[in-house]
């Protein structure tokens, strides 16, 4: 997701959101599945200006975002 000139706040806001409605469980015959997911946030040009840095960055957040807890969104606080 793409998002211009907008605050970590409301970018949290927007991805919580699609997270609310990717969280879902679906049962398939006796079978159900629970679906969950989380985000990391970064942001240009603090996070970097090209696509392997910012996507770097970004998985990163995500991964402090998986260790800290699920169903959640994250941002990289670089220094």
């Amino acid at each position: 997701m793409f998002l211009k000139n907008t605050s970590f706040a409301c970018i949290k806001d927007k991805i919580e959101n699609l997270l609310s409605h990717l969280q879902l469980t679906y049962t398939i015959d006796t079978v159900s599945v629970s679906i969950s997911a989380s985000a990391g946030v970064v942001s240009v040009p603090k996070d970097g200006t090209n696509f392997k840095d910012l996507y770097t960055a970004a998985d990163k957040a995500l991964y402090e975002t998986k260790k800290t807890k699920k169903k959640a969104v994250s941002k990289l606080w670089t220094i």
